[in-house]
């Protein structure tokens, strides 16, 4: 059987993220194990994150999916004792990330 081999020809980002600064133009990361830096042109909204951080009855993790006309987030979590996956804009991604959630960040190329 062949070994699989990963595809390196572009650099992907990965990994858990941190939020470095922001600006009124967007909010600057820090990505994965190699601590690449990407801007997302978003701010942190904590009140729309606390929505959903009370909708669900436990926060496990987050994916933030970074492309060029913005950011989504697919929040993890539980409710009822059933996993729960929930869509989020951006700026309430960036707000859970700010609260503590563990978060993976992934950068999407756009379909040509």
């Amino acid at each position: 059987m062949p070994a699989i081999r990963a595809d390196r020809s572009k650099p992907r980002l990965g990994g858990r993220t941190r939020v470095v600064s922001t600006s009124p133009a967007g909010t600057e990361l820090e990505v994965g194990d190699t601590l690449d830096r990407i801007a997302v042109a978003a701010l942190p909204d904590p009140v729309h994150a606390g929505r959903v951080a009370r909708t669900l009855d436990r926060v496990l993790w987050q994916r933030l999916e970074v492309s060029g006309s913005g950011a989504t987030g697919v929040v993890v979590g539980t409710r009822h004792r059933r996993p729960v996956h929930l869509r989020v804009a951006g700026s309430v991604a960036l707000g859970l990330l700010e609260a503590g959630v563990p978060t993976v960040t992934r950068r999407v190329e756009a379909a040509r």
